[in-house]
This record gives C-alpha cells, structure tokens and sequence, in this order.
C-alpha cells in the first residue's frame, strides 16, 4: 500500500507541472539550525514580512522536531526559464508555478486521506499576493498557508542532493524546491449505501460518499445529514449543536465534519429532486446577424445552475435545457469556491464545470437531433469568480481588498483551450466581458437584454447569494454588488432547500390561516427562498413575529414538518437588509430618489418566483421599486443569446463594460447606514 502511495503523489505531483519529483525518507532529511539564522539576518527580505517565515514560524527547535515525527517526504522542484538575471517578472511566474504545484499537492494528500502532512515551500508562503502580516493582519488562509523549508531548518541543498535533483538547473533559470512530508495509514471499508469502497483513515464522510457541500464543509448548514455507524470520529461541537439528541441516538452525523477511523456503515438520502431552472428570458427585437455558420450555443453558468440555449442561423431557438452546477460539492457560494481553489482544487473545479459544459451542449444537441458538432459558435455568460473558475484562473485576488482582479474577461477562446470536447477544437467560444470582481458578465448581459441603456432611467437587480444591481441616469451607469448569502437559495435556512420538488414556494394567509403551495404538489419537503418570502410576511401579518425579528415562539409552522425558527429569520434579515441598503446606495449615488426610478427589472431564477407584495413588506426591495418591478427571467441567458444572433451586440456589451462605474460599498457610510436601518422588518 506504501509503495502504491509513493507511487500516485510523485506522479501528481509531476502532473501538476513538478520538474521531478521523488519520495525520501524523512530520516534523510539534513536539519540545522543555522538556516534561521540567516532568516534573522533577513537574506531573503522576508523577516518579519509573512506570517510563515521566521519569527512568526515558531521556535526552530520545536519545528525541527515536528519534521522527525514523519517517516517520508514527497519532494518535488520546478524549473522555470528567465530571459535573464534581471528577469523579476519571471522570478515571481516561478514562484506561482511552484505554490501552484504545493496547493495542488495539498488537495491530492487530503483526497487520499492524509490529513496530518507537512506541506513546505521555498521561501514566503505565496499564496497570498502580498502577506497580511504586511499590514499586521491576521492571515487570511491560515489553513492553506505554506511555511519554508529554511524556516524549519531544512538544508534545502542537501535535500536536493538526497533527492537525485540538481540545485541549480542551468544558466538563467531559476528553482524552487517544495516538500511534503507524511506518514502512510491504512484503508479502511466504507460500506455506502450497500455498495463498499475504500478510504483512508482520517477522510471525512462527504469526500467518501462525494456528497455536496452547501456551507463548503464547515457543518454550518446540516444538509449533509447522513445515518452512519462504526468506525467513525466522535461528534464535534458543531454536530452537537446542529444535531438533536434524538437524531444523534440513531447515528444521524454530519458528512463534512465526521472522519472515518475503521469500517462503517453510511446510508445517505439517494433521492434526486427535480429542480426549477429559469431559462425563460425574452429577447428585444434585432437584427438577426449570428456569429455562427450552422449552429450557436448560449450558456448562462450560475453558481447553482446551469442553462443553455440553442439556435440555428435563423435565430430560431431548437432546444432549451439546465442542470446543476456540480461545483456545489465545494460550497454553496463563490467564497466557498474561491476558498477550494486556493486550496489547489482549481483544475477539479474547472474540470467539473468544463463537464458539465459539454454534458448540457449534448443534451441541447440531441433535443434538437442535430449532431453536436455541428455548434459552431458558443457564448458563455457568468459572474467572474465562475469564469475565473472555468478558465482556471487565479481566485486570489477575489479573497480580499481590493479585489484587484486581473482578468474580466470579454474575450474569444477555443473549445480545446477550455477542455469542451464535445464541440471542434478550433469552435470559438466567447466570454462575454465583467466589470469589476462582484458584478460580471451575467449582469452586463443582463443590462444588454433589458435595453437598460436605451431608457432615461432605469434599474436591474440580480438576487442570489450576491445581491448585484446596476442603475442608468443621464447617460451613465452605475453598478455594485453587495454579498446577501446564500439564504435566498435556501443555505443556511434550517427546513431550507432549493426550488425542486416538495419545496414550498409560496406562503398566503387565507381566512386566517396559514397556506402553503409545494411545487410538484406532493407533501412538502423543505422552503425555497420565494417561500421564505412569503412566510416572514405571513409572520409579521399574523404578529408571529415583530418588526425587530423577534420570533415569540420557538418555531412557526408553515406545514406539517416545516418550521421556520429564529434563527432563520435573523438570516432573512441580515439578507434582505444587504439587498435594500445596495439598492438604496446606489439611488442615492447618483442623487435619485426611489420615485424618480420609473422601472425596476428583476433578474434570475430567484427573483423569477418573488411575491413583490411580500418582498416589499419585509423590506426587501422599496415598495415603490417593488410596485414598479418588471421581472425577466433569466436575462443573463437571454443576453448572452444576443451576443450569438447579433454581431454588434459584442460592441455593445464591451461598451457597456468599459463605461460602467462601480458603487463600492464596503466602505460607504451611506450603504453601512442604509444596512443598519435596514435590518427592521418594514417597507422602506
């Protein structure tokens, strides 16, 4: 089993785009104390500059020690050419390339069940473009961080001797050294709904049974419930909290937060629920001039959905088709996401997306019994960070201020270079452009479907887990995007699901009574976000609950075996208030008042289904925006579906980007005062 190990990490690691790569005793490892001393010397220019370089590494003693408690290291370079000796730029592509191959390598150790390896890198951690400890904060990823060799004392030249590597490769080319070191532990028998496979101690439940994620594994949601016995960790704090007694005496435990340590028995929930997908969206009338020669694909890429439409050259739509977003494994929302990519999951996160890509292109294909090759154009819209997930980019820059991303895309790749294969390799394939981190292409195509730019003044809003919202005045357009959380797609919500099958999605009072609609018309099951809606407007109706939140009861009870609690309802208000304040932030900005914006647009498969009287009376939207509110769909989709039947749209579009002006939020007074009076249950 050793042997096998060694095996699969040195080839990883070689995939990733390790130099060489070999596996040493950790015995063999050279140890010397001397090597902090020119860390206190600060011969790198680190000292004191990142908290996983000396002094904040900790005693060298106590860290040496560490690294004889291990019985192997996975050691790996790469090599990186320079134009020459003065090449800085190259000098910082290296370093990339190797906390590149160090995260992935730390995702490849935990798939396999190895949770307690050393991962050690060259030099300043560098997963952070500059460290927080700069400006004498926290880090930021503490549980991604990556120490240096020299700070635990390891003679890095010895070790590429140990190691049969060179330490310097050639002329004008620099080398950077990284390291894991582990101990090996045995399989263990996961019988999983009757069928057993095999995992390592130490792996938690939902990576064995690849279960979803929507808190990103931090057992804050409970929807990973499973029923599980034998060998498995004792309940954390958290599955205590989250977890009834009663539910804890028949085995019920969390997936993302129970560790298998022998064989067990797990039974998960194996019902799939058929979910609603917007892929409504109506076009404004134009001048059909398609990008396409047979067949064009438009693909809207949410971070719960997916939706795609196909036309052919008459602009005749053949075929619509969804499906889940299958990234949802590692989280519910973007940061979840952006946390599994730093992480090193960004190549299985993008391989995810790129699946389910060509999966929905086929199906699209075959609903029209065309042959999918025959696409010959393809347009796909998202919010940045899901772009940047698809094209494997760097999600660093989305995890703290300034949010200074690089890439916003508005840009033509082929299939081949996105890993589409169910299309031609040379098949162009366009990203529509993004205007900042937080407000992408799904919202620039959105404003291109409504004519947003076309009226005197008008105003779009997107509400998902991030609430993004743009407004037109005098000739200029204004955008911001504000973070509502993921209560709206029913993360976080205790009896919270999203729109599929047994959930309710809407709540009346009739004769004084409570009544529930489930979509599907079966027994209910759990509450959407329109649901949730409704039912906080019925409770302030009925008085069940105040307009400061307060719940008097435990619980109220919107059908048999679904509750709403206290602590959902704080969740819709910390929600509804951040949607509002953006809303109202952003009128104020440009000097309006609510009644000086003729039409509101509401865009998404949220807002699709939102009762505008009970989103008004919970101050959610302004009652006079949700009074003037035209809902449509997915307009994101329907945008993007310009961008394929009408060339000029693309000039459009990039206009529309460029000119955009972004609302920041996070440090405006006026959206933070907004918020807090915001937070009460009462039309604005």
């Amino acid at each position: 089993m050793e042997n096998k190990i060694i095996n699969e990490v040195c080839a990883e690691a070689l995939r990733l785009g390790a130099y060489k790569a070999k596996v040493i005793n950790a015995g063999d490892i050279v140890l010397d104390r001397v090597f902090r001393d020119m860390c206190e010397r600060n011969a790198c220019g680190m000292y004191g500059r990142c908290h996983t370089c000396p002094p904040d590494a900790g005693d060298i003693d106590v860290l040496m020690d560490k690294v004889r408690d291990y019985s192997y290291a996975l050691v790996f370079q790469t090599v990186t050419e320079l134009e020459d000796s003065f090449d800085f730029e190259g000098m910082i592509d290296a370093k990339k390339s190797l906390v590149k191959v160090s995260c992935g390598m730390r995702s490849f150790f935990e798939k396999l069940g190895i949770l307690s390896a050393l991962h050690l890198s060259a030099g300043g951690c560098g997963i952070c473009e500059t460290c927080a400890k700069v400006t004498d904060e926290p880090c930021r990823h503490p549980s991604l961080a990556l120490p240096s060799l020299e700070a635990y004392g390891v003679n890095v030249s010895k070790l590429a001797a140990v190691s049969d590597m060179k330490y310097i490769n050639g002329h004008n080319t620099v080398t950077y050294f990284g390291a894991v070191l582990f101990n090996t532990e045995d399989y263990v028998q996961v019988k999983v709904n009757g069928v057993v496979v095999k995992a390592l101690k130490g792996t938690v439940l939902s990576q064995v049974i690849n279960g979803e994620k929507p808190c990103g594994g931090h057992g804050k949601c409970g929807k990973c419930k499973v029923t599980a016995k034998g060998g498995l960790s004792a309940p954390t704090a958290q599955e205590l909290s989250m977890l009834s007694v009663e539910e804890l005496s028949r085995g019920v435990r969390l997936a993302c937060l129970t560790k298998v340590t022998g064989d067990c028995v797990v039974e998960t929930d194996t019902v799939k629920k058929a979910e609603q997908v917007v892929t409504r969206g109506d076009l404004p009338s134009l001048e059909i001039n398609p990008v396409f020669e047979k067949y064009g694909v438009a693909i809207d890429v949410g971070t719960t959905t997916l939706a795609g439409r196909l036309y052919d050259r008459d602009g005749k739509l053949l075929s619509t088709a969804s499906s889940i977003n299958p990234q949802q494994k590692w989280g519910a929302d973007v940061v979840s996401r952006i946390e599994a990519s730093l992480a090193g999951r960004g190549a299985e996160l993008a391989g995810s997306i790129r699946k389910a890509i060509g999966e929905l292109i086929t199906v699209l294909a075959n609903e029209a019994a065309i042959d999918e090759k025959d696409t010959d154009a393809v347009v796909i819209t998202g919010n940045t960070v899901m772009l940047s997930l698809l094209t494997e980019d760097d999600t660093e820059p989305f995890s703290h201020a300034p949010f200074d991303v690089k890439r916003l895309f508005g840009e033509t790749l082929t299939a081949k270079k996105l890993g589409l294969s169910s299309l031609e390799d040379d098949t162009p394939v366009y990203l529509p452009p993004c205007i900042s981190a937080f407000v992408g292409a799904d919202i620039t195509c959105a404003i291109l479907a409504t004519q947003l730019c076309d009226r005197d003044v008008a105003m779009l809003v997107d509400i998902g887990t991030n609430g993004e919202m743009a407004l037109w005045t005098d000739g200029k357009l204004s955008v911001c995007s504000t973070a509502a959380g993921p209560a709206f797609e029913g993360v976080g919500i205790s009896a919270g699901m999203r729109g599929a099958t047994g959930a309710i999605d809407k709540v009346t009072l009739k004769d004084g009574r409570v009544s529930a609609h489930v979509i599907g018309d079966v027994s209910p099951v759990g509450i959407c976000g329109s649901g949730i809606i409704d039912a906080v407007a019925v409770m302030l109706e009925t008085e069940a609950v105040d307009e400061t939140g307060y719940l008097e009861d435990e619980e109220f009870a919107v059908a048999d075996g679904v509750t709403v609690s206290q602590d959902d309802v704080r969740m819709i208000q910390l929600s509804k208030s951040a949607v509002c304040a953006g809303l109202m932030t952003l009128t104020e900005s440009a000097g309006l008042t609510c009644e000086d914006i003729p039409v509101l647009y509401v865009a998404g498969g949220f807002g699709n289904y939102l009762n505008m009287k009970s989103s008004a009376e919970i101050g959610l939207l302004p009652k006079t925006l949700a009074e003037r509110s035209s809902v449509v769909g997915n307009a994101a989709i329907a945008g993007a579906s310009m961008l394929l039947l009408d060339a000029a749209s693309r000039e459009r579009i990039c206009e529309i980007a460029k000119n955009a002006e972004t609302v920041e939020l996070s440090t405006s007074k006026v959206f933070s005062d907004f918020y807090i009076s915001g937070m009460m249950f009462e039309e604005v």
